[in-house]
């Protein structure tokens, strides 16, 4: 690891984290799993597939590193013959139990964990409201149909893949609750009117990280990403953000933003998130030197401002 301090330590973010070698600078190539940080942002890169979870080979949890569906908290899928979460159990063997949840059109069902707490925006989180159209909220239940980046902005929510979704059409809707986890899952619940199924999961972990797995997201005006509901609100290419955040970083976004999200309007803008795994840090932790990363986020000093994953 390296930086601008010296051999040992967090990248300076204002230069160059290794004179002597041209081939190691901010933006230089990211070679996996060998043990020298080229790109200067505080960590060698130990998660090839991107997926948020390095692999087992590198001290990791992720069992297939080259398949971003395949990692912790992800979605078991029957007959696959894939350990698609990695806990050691592959299909029927996989002992985890989804509850079934029956919604309606623009609906939306409480579930309660019992084993798990989710500490999102700051606060301990032991309900939550899932969305017949694609999301967790907290607090209180949504039935938002149309999807905005100013809406979005004033829910305490997660989107997985929110647009006018209709579960009385077809598709299924479920949880699970583990031990340091709750999932929800969408598989193949329609657009309102049309037969465009959108699948994903939405995990929510006992560390304050989120996950979003896209597996089928059609042409739609939709939103994927996660608010606080102060207002504030932080658009990224998330597709691009995913390939290219700091893998010393706990997940995209640095902590201290009100909203992370990515708004597609299904004409101009295509979703380009289907297929992959998204990793979310939300609002957790303090940023004590206002360098704009959270200590949870991700920030290796938080007494020091020029020191950040980036």
């Amino acid at each position: 690891e390296c930086d601008g301090l010296g051999p040992s330590g967090s990248v300076d973010n204002g230069g160059d984290c290794d004179e002597s070698d041209v081939t190691i600078n901010i933006g230089g190539e990211e070679i996996v799993y060998d043990g020298i940080d080229q790109n200067c942002d505080g960590a060698d890169r130990t998660d090839a597939d991107r997926d948020g979870f390095a692999s087992v080979d590198e001290g990791g949890t992720d069992c297939d590193d080259n398949d971003p569906r395949v990692h912790p908290y992800a979605w078991e899928v029957p007959g696959n013959s894939i350990d698609d979460d990695c806990d050691g159990d592959t299909d029927g063997d996989d002992t985890d139990t989804a509850t079934a949840l029956t919604l309606g059109d623009d609906d939306f069902v409480a579930i309660a964990f019992t084993d798990h707490t989710f500490r999102f925006c700051g606060l301990n989180r032991t309900t939550a409201y899932v969305s017949s159209n694609g999301r967790i909220t907290f607090g209180t239940g949504s039935i938002r149909s149309t999807p905005s980046a100013s809406a979005h902005g004033l829910d305490d929510a997660i989107a997985g893949y929110w647009t006018d979704l209709d579960p009385r059409a077809g598709g299924t809707i479920s949880w699970m609750e583990l031990d340091d986890a709750v999932l929800v899952r969408f598989e193949d619940v329609p657009r309102f009117g049309t037969t465009d199924g959108v699948s994903f999961t939405i995990a929510m972990l006992a560390d304050g990280t989120a996950t979003v797995d896209v597996d089928a997201a059609p042409a739609a005006v939709a939103l994927t990403g996660w608010s606080c509901g102060t207002g504030r609100t932080t658009s990224l290419d998330l597709s691009v953000e995913m390939d290219t955040y700091p893998d010393s970083a706990a997940g995209l976004g640095q902590g201290t933003e009100g909203a992370v999200y990515e708004l597609w309007d299904g004409v101009s803008t295509l979703t380009d998130v289907e297929g992959l795994a998204l990793r979310f840090c939300a609002t957790t932790g303090t940023d004590a030197d206002n360098d704009g990363w959270s200590d949870n986020c991700g920030d290796p000093d938080d007494t020091a401002v020029t020191i950040t994953p980036r």
